[in-house]
């Protein structure tokens, strides 16, 4: 399957290359071209091993449970290919919000490169694959623009979900630089997350490795979540999804951890995340982007297709509820990272 990006974010780049008259006119066709190189050569080297790497390692790590090994949805090339149009989907609505506020060409090539890195890591295995991108990123380092970019491709992409070894799940706050100075990195790593969240979509089943390994139960949960995800939009302040629920889907029940899973259940805790995440990267998107509401719309269907369905919408309020934070204060605040309590720090501070 051949893969190309032309949609808004590398146009971005290719009008700056095109006009000479552009302040970063240079810069742009070095971009351009670079960009280029480095999407052809994932797209025909990298990705491809991906799935299959991810499978290998599942399979190979024990289950105390003893179920089958949890088999991902698809991460590689189609993966890549549907983030990078959601992507083009959010910095499109960003630009229509404010022209000033729209994605520059710099920050369109370090956005567009970190969603071939993001999930590169996997080859290695599945831990800590978000940091492993570094690898990638110095193994290949001549297909990047430049040693700072580099580190900013590495620096978005990283940060993409796990957890932070100062900052545990709040993986943005390590990210050096604000969010007014480009380019903005906690606002492309925001771009990058949610984008990477809302790219689910039928065709993230993993068919083909399928055909060679058994999955676990929560495996195929994911997989039956995949496909009933359809669209999603941004409007308004607003995040809009619409999830089409048939029988094969709503029916469903898994064993999960010794216990029955339904699919509605799953679902749950899947438009939790969705919500959680959503939440997380509009903190760092501001000014620049922030989501108030997210409104699920489920089609649901009592038969298999074609049937009609019935509409069932629900929303989350993301800016309403008293806040909770479930971590002590030694691990919110940066002065008190070395102390166990607040009194520790007070009484070594005065001495």
């Amino acid at each position: 399957m051949t893969h190309r990006t032309n949609g808004y974010l590398f146009r971005r780049i290719a009008k700056a290359a095109d006009d000479t008259h552009h302040e970063k006119h240079s810069l742009a066709q070095d971009l351009s071209a670079k960009f280029r190189a480095l999407e052809d050569h994932f797209f025909k080297y990298v990705h491809p091993c991906v799935d299959v790497s991810l499978a290998v390692d599942q399979v190979s790590q024990p289950r105390q449970d003893g179920d089958e090994p949890n088999i991902m949805t698809v991460h590689g090339c189609r993966h890549v290919s549907d983030l990078i149009a959601s992507l083009d989907q959010i910095g499109t609505y960003i630009a229509e919000r404010n022209p000033d506020h729209a994605l520059d060409p710099e920050e369109a090539y370090i956005l567009l490169c970190a969603a071939h890195l993001h999930d590169a890591g996997n080859i290695g295995g599945r831990k800590n694959h978000a940091e492993r991108s570094g690898v990638l990123i110095e193994e290949h380092k001549l297909l990047f623009s430049g040693t700072e970019r580099r580190e900013q491709v590495f620096d978005v992409s990283r940060v993409h979900g796990g957890t932070d070894r100062d900052y545990g799940q709040d993986t943005f706050r390590s990210l050096s630089t604000d969010n007014y100075q480009r380019p903005r990195l906690p606002l492309l790593a925001a771009i990058l997350r949610m984008g990477d969240e809302l790219s689910e979509n039928p065709e993230r089943v993993p068919e083909n490795v399928l055909e060679w390994y058994n999955a676990s139960g929560e495996s195929n949960l994911a997989y039956r979540y995949a496909q009933t995800f359809r669209t999603f939009r941004l409007a308004q302040d607003q995040l809009f999804v619409t999830l089409r629920v048939y029988p094969a889907q709503h029916e469903y029940v898994s064993t999960v951890g010794n216990r029955h899973t339904t699919f509605w259940e799953y679902l749950e805790q899947r438009l939790t995340k969705m919500e959680v995440e959503v939440r997380y990267c509009s903190r760092y998107g501001r000014p620049y982007f922030s989501v108030r509401k997210i409104r699920v719309l489920i089609e649901y269907h009592d038969h298999a297709p074609p049937s009609r369905s019935t509409r069932r919408p629900l929303t989350l309020e993301l800016d309403s509820g008293y806040p909770r934070e479930s971590r002590s204060l030694t691990k919110r605040c940066d002065e008190l990272r070395n102390c166990n309590t607040l009194e520790e720090y007070c009484r070594g501070a005065s001495r």
